[in-house]
């Protein structure tokens, strides 16, 4: 299964340590995992090479960088074929629920 992990951003803080753990069991229990964040400050040197970093700036309330953040995540999700996309933040989950509404999904 494909899984696309989502979180505002990868900090070192209680949040960003818990999406590199999620991310390394599910890749152990055999899943593709893609993570798209809007900053890295954590080291995800200890990561599988095979899981994938996307970098989309997330922070933006103008709905011109939204529209553009959405194109780019739509990208990603057609590209690697995505089925399950976990949010970690409230703004994440902002953004799949318009990206829901515009590409029904």
């Amino acid at each position: 299964m494909k899984v696309l992990l989502f979180p505002r951003f990868l900090a070192k803080s209680g949040v960003g340590n818990f999406v590199r753990v999620l991310a390394a069991e599910l890749y152990r229990q055999g899943h593709d995992v893609v993570i798209v964040c809007g900053f890295i400050e954590l080291d995800l040197s200890t990561l599988p090479k095979s899981i994938k970093i996307y970098h989309v700036e997330t922070c933006s309330i103008n709905p011109l960088n939204i529209v553009e953040n959405l194109r780019a995540i739509h990208k990603i999700i057609i590209d690697e074929n995505i089925e399950i996309v976990h949010c970690q933040h409230r703004i994440p989950a902002i953004y799949m629920s318009i990206y829901n509404f515009f590409y029904n999904r």
